[in-house]
């Protein structure tokens, strides 16, 4: 099933009352991007909010219960537009392989497809999920009842990109795994080339952007986990 910018599956767990129906809501996602980015989770807070929206702190408590759900439900957003993204930009691709090297660039660069929806600054929010996802998983804030609602936007992402994979190799064994490895190597080559490149292979020298060496390195691994001839046919 495609999905459109108007259906973002977000489980209405992760939120009292949806912030993307009232103009305030949005207005919350809107500033908490930019205060998270530029501050940083632990240092956000709902005072912090209220403070820079001009409102009191019951106002935004009538939209989320903590700190930590809006931001589960920022992450949750972005995956659930890169699944929007994957289905409009892969629609009318039927060679799995190019598939999957869209499905790569788009990991890579969505920020770069243009504004997903006004109130939310998309290269903001890429960073966020860059540097920071991983606290919003691996918590309990928000107790073991909704610890599946925390991945459900997660898992529907790497449900869209597993068939790909598998057209690939029908007999690859670890499609799933290899899914969310594929997720997870994007945003972590992204962070290490951007603030510790000695980590990477990157050479400036070749006069390309870093973000297609990116690219390049990931598309080198994942298409030989998959199939180790692959090489000669990407």
């Amino acid at each position: 099933m495609t999905r459109s910018n108007k259906d973002l599956n977000i489980s209405p767990k992760l939120y009292v009352r949806d912030p993307q129906t009232t103009d305030l809501g949005k207005k919350m996602l809107q500033e908490s991007v930019v205060l998270i980015d530029e501050t940083g989770f632990e240092e956000f807070g709902i005072d912090k909010l209220a403070r820079h929206l001009e409102v009191e702190e019951d106002e935004i408590y009538q939209y989320f219960e903590s700190k930590h759900q809006i931001f589960v439900f920022l992450l949750n957003w972005y995956w659930e537009k890169t699944i929007v993204l994957i289905d409009s930009n892969t629609a009318q691709i039927h060679d799995p392989i190019q598939k999957l090297k869209k499905i790569i660039d788009l990991l890579v660069q969505g920020a770069n497809y243009g504004p997903f929806a006004d109130f939310i600054d998309d290269a903001r929010l890429q960073n966020i999920v860059i540097r920071e996802s991983a606290k919003g998983y691996r918590r309990d804030a928000l107790g073991k009842e909704h610890q599946g609602d925390l991945f459900f936007s997660f898992e529907d992402l790497c449900s869209k990109i597993t068939p790909t994979l598998l057209e690939i190799n029908a007999r690859f064994p670890y499609p799933r795994t290899l899914a969310s490895t594929l997720i997870e190597t994007a945003n972590n080559t992204l962070y290490f080339a951007h603030h510790n490149p000695k980590l990477l292979d990157l050479q400036p020298s070749r006069g390309r952007m870093v973000n297609d060496q990116v690219i390049e390195m990931v598309e080198y691994l994942i298409f030989n986990i998959l199939n180790e001839k692959s090489v000669g046919i990407w």
